[in-house]
């Protein structure tokens, strides 16, 4: 059985904010639990129903009051949270089939009737009633998503209303979302978990960059398409910056909140980054993140193992304090982008860079090709700044080092040739000192060493 559920659950409740299984336990829970449902039932008193608020003519929707298009059929569907009757023609689009239902919205799959274009239609939908808040923060999501054009964000091509009923049109995404990834599959490897992080990174920096805060980042709201790539969706609870100061908006999932959420104080950009950090968690080790620990997000203690950089910099996105989080998602993605690739090890980098320059002196052609072997097998292993620099610098380490062996030798044989030249030049020298002494004074010799006819030749 499900413990009781704080506020920030039931307000989430309320406001679609949950995944269907999540909804789900907390009706099972409120039919047993007289303390919640009570709790419950206060919070839905203090948010009016839309019907009421259009009464008093202060909600419209795209200047038509809302409470002139809700028709007895809006009503029906809202209720009951049925289906619409498919196939369904609404203005150029043919509604075909379900995709699925999220916090906020039914999801369905469409067909532009000129263009025969596959799309993504979706609409509002509730759990418990429609309330002002949720039309408005849908109304806020035409507004932003209309905004952003960028690949790692959901795009959205068109708007309107439907018996009442805001509706936006989006691509139509083929994959799923990371939560169903994760369940499907188990939690992925650091390397994968952060290029997917990246990714969301990238959207949310260029969302960032319009005063855009998503303010309910968790993996079901992050979707892989089969080529790897990411999208970030559900932009519904963003809002401007300049009107967060005055109306703090304090939606999310509670187990991906931020501290300031739960605390309903300012948020800013580092809202965003406390849940990317969150799931983060969630992709490396396929658990949700207790909030309530101390120690929430320590990725060893669920057995997974990463880099002790990768656990510090996934400890300072969640920092409970926001003033020692990192200061923007560029800062984000400086500290996670060293692991989002295989890195090879200090050691081979650094036996890579001793045989370059070894390769000047020592054996340049053997030491030489050596250093680039190491070079190209640290490229490999995901080094590729030390790889590309290692693979440059071996063959023209090997080239100087060939020319200073060439010119060393050829001045070697030089001062030989020098040496040997000396040597016999001295020897010379002193033969003839010793010839000098024999030529002045030459020895007798006896007779009969010599022939008849040279003894009688007069000597010189």
């Amino acid at each position: 059985m499900r413990s009781c559920c704080d506020e920030s659950w039931l307000r989430s409740f309320i406001q679609c904010e949950l995944e269907e299984y999540q909804c789900a336990e907390i009706e099972n829970h409120l039919a047993q639990c007289p303390r919640c449902s009570e709790l419950l039932s206060q919070l839905e008193r203090e948010a009016k129903p839309v019907l009421e608020l259009a009464e008093q003519g202060a909600v419209s929707f795209s200047g038509t009051s809302l409470l002139s298009q809700f028709g007895d059929r809006f009503t029906r569907f809202m209720d009951s949270e049925e289906s619409l009757e498919l196939p369904q023609i609404i203005g150029f689009y043919e509604i075909q089939k379900v995709l699925g239902k999220g916090g906020m919205g039914i999801l369905y799959e469409a067909e532009h009737l000129m263009l025969h274009r596959k799309v993504a239609v979706k609409f509002i939908r509730h759990k418990r009633f429609l309330t002002p808040e949720i039309t408005e923060r849908f109304h806020q999501e035409i507004i932003s998503a209309g905004r952003l054009f960028h690949p790692n964000i959901v795009t959205t091509m068109d708007a309107g209303t439907f018996n009442g009923q805001p509706f936006l049109v989006m691509e139509l995404l083929e994959g799923k979302n990371l939560t169903e990834t994760i369940v499907t599959n188990g939690k992925l490897p650091p390397i994968q978990a952060v290029q997917i992080i990246l990714q969301a990174c990238r959207g949310l920096k260029y969302a960032h960059g319009f005063g855009l805060i998503h303010c309910d980042l968790k993996p079901s709201n992050l979707w892989i398409k089969p080529d790897g790539s990411v999208k970030v969706l559900d932009l519904g609870l963003t809002q401007l910056r300049s009107a967060m100061n005055e109306n703090v908006h304090h939606g999310g999932t509670p187990d991906f909140m931020s501290p300031e959420q739960r605390n309903k104080t300012e948020i800013d950009e580092k809202t965003d980054i406390f849940s990317l950090g969150c799931t983060l968690f969630f992709l490396l080790t396929g658990k949700i993140p207790n909030l309530e620990d101390p120690d929430f997000i320590n990725a060893a203690k669920y057995g997974s193992k990463i880099p002790k950089k990768l656990q510090k910099a996934l400890n300072q996105m969640t920092d409970w304090e926001k003033n020692k989080r990192f200061n923007s998602i560029e800062e984000v993605e400086k500290a996670l982008k060293p692991y989002s690739s295989k890195q090879s090890t200090k050691k081979l980098i650094l036996l890579g860079y001793a045989l370059t320059f070894l390769s000047l002196v020592f054996f340049p052609f053997f030491t030489g090709i050596a250093a680039f072997i190491l070079g190209y097998v640290n490229k490999r292993k995901g080094s590729l700044l030390h790889g590309r620099i290692q693979m440059w610098m071996s063959p023209i380490c090997l080239l100087v080092g060939a020319a200073l062996g060439a010119v060393a030798f050829a001045f070697s044989d030089y001062y030989e040739v020098q040496a040997e030249n000396q040597y016999l030049k001295e020897t010379v020298k002193r033969l003839i000192q010793e010839i000098q002494p024999l030529k002045d004074n030459p020895p007798d010799f006896p007779a009969e060493l010599f022939p008849n006819e040279l003894s009688n030749q007069p000597r010189e």
